[in-house]
C-alpha cells in the first residue's frame, strides 16, 4: 500500500515490485496517497517523476510534488528544493538564493547535516542572506556534529581567520638612525680623516717595503733614511 511504503526510498519501493509495470503502479499509488495529504508519498512521487521511473520524466509534476512535500515538513524534500533553487535547476525558473536559504534553514532547524552545511556556506558568502561569519560557524559546527564530512574543516577555517584578524599588529621596525633636532646622528658624525699622504723625501712617512727575490725594494720613490754615523762619536 502507498501509505506503508511512503517512508521508503522510491527506488527501493519500485525495485521491490520487480518490473516496469509495477513501477508504474507504485507511482500511481504514491500519487493517490499524495492526493489524500501524504507528504512523504508526494516526495517519493516527485523523485520518481524527476528520474523517469514508472513514467516519462515530468519536471513540472515532479516540482509540484516536491514543493508540496517541502511545505509539509519532509526534510529531504526541503533540502532538495533548496538545492534546486540555489542552482536554478529542475524547472524552478532561475536561481533564487534567498528562497534556497529559507528552505535550508527549515531543514537545518530539523538537524539535517547537509542543510546546515549549505546554509553555513550561504552565510559565509552572503548569498541570499546577510554575510555573517558567526552564523556560518554555528551552522558548520551543527553540521559537523551531525556527521558532515567537510563541516569541521570549514569551521576551523573561520576560526583561523578570526584569530588572524584579532592578533595585534607587529610593532614598527626601529630605525638604526637616531635623530637630534630633526637630523640623523649619522649625518652629524664627522667624516673619518684620511691618512696623510707620504711625499717623496719629506721624511714624514716610512718607506713601504716589498720583498722581491730576496731583496728589499723601496716603493713610491721614498728616500731611504741616512746611514748611521759610525765615527768616533757613535
Amino acid at each position: 500500500m502507498p501509505g506503508a511504503d511512503s517512508d521508503r526510498p522510491p527506488m527501493a519501493a519500485a525495485e521491490a515490485s520487480g518490473s516496469t509495470t509495477s513501477s508504474r503502479d507504485v507511482l500511481r499509488g504514491y500519487e493517490d496517497a499524495a492526493a489524500k495529504g501524504d507528504e512523504h508519498a508526494a516526495w517519493n512521487a516527485s523523485v520518481m517523476l524527476a528520474r523517469g521511473v514508472g513514467a516519462s520524466v515530468d519536471r513540472g509534476r515532479a516540482l509540484a510534488y516536491l514543493e508540496r512535500a517541502a511545505e509539509g515538513g519532509v526534510v529531504p524534500a526541503q533540502v532538495h528544493l533548496a538545492f534546486l533553487l540555489a542552482s536554478g535547476r529542475g524547472g524552478v525558473g532561475g536561481a533564487d538564493a534567498a528562497a534556497a536559504a529559507k528552505w535550508y534553514a527549515a531543514a537545518a532547524a530539523a538537524g539535517d547535516a547537509t542543510a546546515n552545511y549549505r546554509l553555513g556556506g550561504l552565510h559565509r558568502s552572503g548569498s541570499g542572506v546577510a554575510r555573517d561569519d558567526a552564523r556560518a560557524l554555528a551552522c558548520y559546527d551543527a553540521a559537523a556534529r551531525a556527521g558532515h564530512a567537510r563541516a569541521s574543516a570549514k569551521a576551523a577555517e573561520i576560526r583561523r581567520t578570526a584569530r588572524l584578524a584579532a592578533a595585534p599588529a607587529a610593532p614598527p621596525r626601529r630605525s638604526r638612525c637616531w635623530f637630534f633636532g630633526g637630523r640623523c646622528a649619522r649625518a652629524l658624525r664627522p667624516p673619518a680623516r684620511a691618512a696623510p699622504e707620504a711625499l717623496p723625501g719629506d721624511g714624514l712617512a716610512a718607506p713601504l717595503l716589498d720583498r722581491v727575490d730576496g731583496a728589499v725594494a723601496l716603493e713610491m720613490g721614498a728616500t731611504p733614511p741616512p746611514e748611521p754615523d759610525t765615527g768616533p762619536l757613535a
